[in-house]
């Protein structure tokens, strides 16, 4: 089973990371227009699977069978395609289209991708 994940918001809380490690380091981060794989020179601009087609065509592109998502936006687009995980935070409690499942922790999350591969 191919599973995606999100890292900011679902695999690490990003902003608080950004506020205590990363932001004092340079003056002039911007929070709101942040891209993580420049800041931290993870992927060259033309090996960033995110940067052309977005999280479908990783999704695509790596067979997902279903992808673990904080992002209202980004569960709203997958849920059509694959079954979402959606991590729960505050900001995406009003998102809960059809083929998705909420998940407040990852022993959660254990038990939805257990049930799904049933």
């Amino acid at each position: 089973m191919n599973i995606g994940v999100d890292i900011d918001g679902v695999l690490a809380d990003y902003f608080a990371y950004v506020r205590d490690v990363v932001r004092p380091h340079f003056s002039s981060f911007n929070e709101t227009e942040y891209r993580v794989h420049e800041m931290f020179g993870l992927f060259a601009m033309d090996k960033n699977p995110y940067e052309q087609k977005g999280k479908s065509g990783v999704v695509k592109k790596f067979a997902l069978d279903i992808h673990i998502d904080d992002a209202p936006h980004e569960v709203e687009l997958l849920s059509s395609t694959i079954p979402i995980i959606i991590f729960d935070n505050p900001y995406n409690r009003e998102c809960n289209p059809p083929n998705t499942h909420r998940a407040k922790n990852w022993a959660e999350v254990y038990e939805i991708i257990n049930k799904l591969r049933a």
